[in-house]
């Protein structure tokens, strides 16, 4: 990743990848791994991977090329509301180097 872009990644945010469902029902998840991260507050509109329209509220640029899904658990930072917002749109980001960082919007 671009060392300016590194500067830029002042927050850290967690993501734990879901691993099934309990006997509820209810998503289970794996163990958490945080990651440096620019948080940013952005209204748009995104067509999600299920081909629906959907506001995002919240941009995360993660440092990371690991995958991500739309079903794992992300957490922001303190302030940020909701903590845990779902994941609407994953989107790997490739420079000339290869694989780089993901952004996420939620």
């Amino acid at each position: 990743m671009d060392a300016d872009l590194k500067l830029l990644m002042a927050h850290r945010v967690t993501i734990a990848p879901r691993t099934g469902r309990d006997l509820f029902q209810n998503p289970t998840y794996g163990a958490a791994v945080e990651y440096p991260a620019r948080v940013v507050g952005k209204v748009t509109r995104v067509k999600t991977q299920n081909g629906e329209e959907k506001v995002s509220t919240v941009t995360v640029y993660v440092d990371t090329v690991a995958a991500i899904s739309l079903e794992d658990q992300l957490t922001l930072p303190g302030g940020w509301l909701p903590r845990t917002p779902q994941i609407l749109k994953v989107q790997p980001v490739e420079t000339e180097d290869g694989p780089d960082h993901t952004v996420l919007c939620c």
